[in-house]
């Protein structure tokens, strides 16, 4: 019976561990990232600078767009529906460069997790992958 109890709190214990370094990643990613940008697994992909670089968002597709001048380095965010509210979790398809290629993800699932005026910050905790978009109304 003690080697039961034993068992069952050391799996608690790494159960606890596993949501602690989840909460962790998604809090640096918060912290690190104050304006539009894509971070996977910790690392930063893409950081938007005003001077150098451009973003687009559509209604119609709920798609948003963030490239630099060149159009070489990118992502794009396109998203099933608009996040209701804080916690509320939608789906999305990813695309973006990297130095050698370019990338997509489809059907991921995103978590709202912060937004101030028209800035959202999403974040898929199975991918670690974190989304920073400006949803633009003209």
């Amino acid at each position: 019976m003690k080697r039961i109890i034993y068992i069952v709190s050391v799996l608690a214990l790494f159960g606890l561990a596993s949501c602690a370094k989840d909460n962790e990643a998604q809090e640096a990613f918060v912290d690190n990232f104050t304006n539009v940008g894509l971070s996977i697994a910790g690392e930063s992909v893409f950081s938007y600078a005003e001077n150098k670089c451009q973003l687009g968002y559509s209604a119609d597709y709920l798609e948003f767009r963030v490239s630099d001048d060149t159009m070489n380095n990118f992502y794009a965010l396109t998203l099933r529906k608009m996040p209701e509210g804080i916690g509320s979790s939608v789906r999305g398809d990813l695309i973006w460069t990297t130095s050698t290629d370019v990338r997509q993800r489809g059907g991921l699932d995103f978590k709202l997790i912060r937004a101030e005026g028209d800035y959202m910050w999403l974040w898929n905790k199975k991918n670690d992958i974190g989304v920073v978009v400006r949803k633009i109304e003209l």
